[in-house]
């Protein structure tokens, strides 16, 4: 396999959806806040672990509830405006933030700045595919994956020191990035809207649909299934950001930021590393089948850690699941814009985001009661459970979707 092979097909893609890769690369190496959100409740508010999930559980729901009011707009509107709209205000928030942590009041601006944060990701969602045709589309979306990582793969290194000896700028740093990112979609991204898009050959799933958009969805039986499989694949990762920093605590104490913030950023370099290479191996790969492999993936990476791993067995562990986060993120934007009228892009981005957050709203509600229950350990025991019964649920997805593509 040649190098130059493999990233050649990301040079023919537009100028947008490269500004958008930049975009992504700003925003997520100063995404500081969320991802250290569970200790900064406990660590320095002194939230008990179930104070914690509870909190986190209200900033993913405001964030769903941001995604549910960008969906109409950004079809109606355009994408442009809701990324406007939605990174400014969270930048304005964060913001002020960092000037009132001692403050009761500073968990209700995380909450507001979750809502406006969660406005971002349908419309990039969509602006991706508007900007492409089915044949560019899985670069597109592994080149945008490719730039969250590339930030990641920083970010959470500065962010635990950060955290550790200059908190405010935790919140500053993460202001100061959504700012540069929003400059840069101002000036380079255009505002489309359904209008606007180009003729292209597209899929059958994305013939215009003139009707509601939610009736539009429930006709989509096997889409709607996809759906809440991402959901189950939510209550999966969103333990990442809950039960493994509790974990790197618990085995490294004292020292549970900085080992988090290392694991985080091996993951982002894993994805860095591997994600021009598994793109283009599996190009031809059915979205379906690839989302399988990943949940797989998965399932073994978190299954893991049902046990005191040792440090390089624990970083095995997040290659097995980056791996299988590859696998499924660079496959699920494709399979999703391929199923989806072209005029409801942003309603129908919106309605999968609101199902799988539902799965990151549970997630650590669930493992805070298994923790508080059981164990921590015994929380990744489940969470490799879930993996296994989402792996054959894909299984499942395929033979009827390959049953309905031959009755066509």
């Amino acid at each position: 396999m040649r190098i130059k092979h493999v990233f050649a097909p990301y040079l023919g893609l537009s100028g947008p959806i490269w500004t958008l890769f930049a975009v992504q690369v700003i925003n997520r190496m100063g995404d500081f806040v969320h991802p250290f959100l569970t200790l900064f409740l406990t660590k320095r508010l002194g939230y008990t672990e179930a104070a914690t999930g509870f909190w986190v559980t209200v900033n993913i729901v405001a964030g769903t509830l941001g995604i549910m009011a960008a969906g109409k707009i950004s079809d109606r509107k355009g994408r442009k405006i809701v990324l406007l709209a939605g990174m400014g205000l969270s930048a304005l928030l964060i913001a002020l933030a960092g000037f009132c942590l001692s403050s009761p009041l500073v968990v209700y601006v995380l909450v507001a700045t979750s809502f406006f944060q969660g406005m971002v990701r349908p419309a990039i969602s969509a602006l991706i595919a508007d900007l492409t045709g089915p044949d560019q589309r899985k670069d597109a979306y592994a080149l945008s994956y490719l730039g969250i990582n590339i930030g990641v793969s920083v970010g959470p290194m500065i962010a635990g020191f950060l955290f550790e000896h200059r908190i405010r700028w935790l919140f500053w740093g993460d202001a100061l990035s959504s700012a540069v990112a929003l400059a840069c979609i101002a000036l380079f991204i255009p505002n489309i809207r359904h209008g606007d898009l180009p003729d292209r050959p597209e899929s059958v799933g994305e013939a215009v649909w003139d009707g509601n958009a939610l009736t539009a969805f429930f006709k989509r039986p096997i889409l709607v299934a996809f759906c809440f499989l991402i959901l189950a694949v939510n209550v999966m990762y969103t333990q990442t950001h809950f039960a493994l920093p509790l974990y790197a605590e618990r085995l490294f104490p004292g020292l549970g930021a900085l080992t988090y913030g290392r694991l985080m950023s091996f993951n982002a370099v894993v994805v860095v590393a591997f994600t021009p290479f598994i793109s283009h191996v599996n190009r031809r790969q059915a979205p379906l089948v690839s989302m399988q492999i990943g949940t797989a993936l998965y399932a073994a990476g978190f299954a893991m850690m049902a046990f005191a791993l040792p440090m390089p067995l624990l970083y095995a562990s997040t290659l097995v699941w980056t791996l299988g986060e590859i696998m499924f993120s660079i496959n699920s934007g494709v399979f999703m814009a391929a199923s989806t009228p072209k005029n409801l892009r942003g309603q129908f981005q919106a309605y999968r985001e609101f199902i799988a957050s539902l799965g990151r709203i549970f997630s650590p509600l669930l493992a805070g009661l298994i923790i508080g229950s059981a164990s921590l350990f015994a929380t990744w025991g489940a969470i490799g459970a879930l993996g296994i019964a989402a792996t054959a649920g894909f299984a499942l997805l395929i033979r009827f979707s390959n049953r309905a593509r031959a009755n066509l």
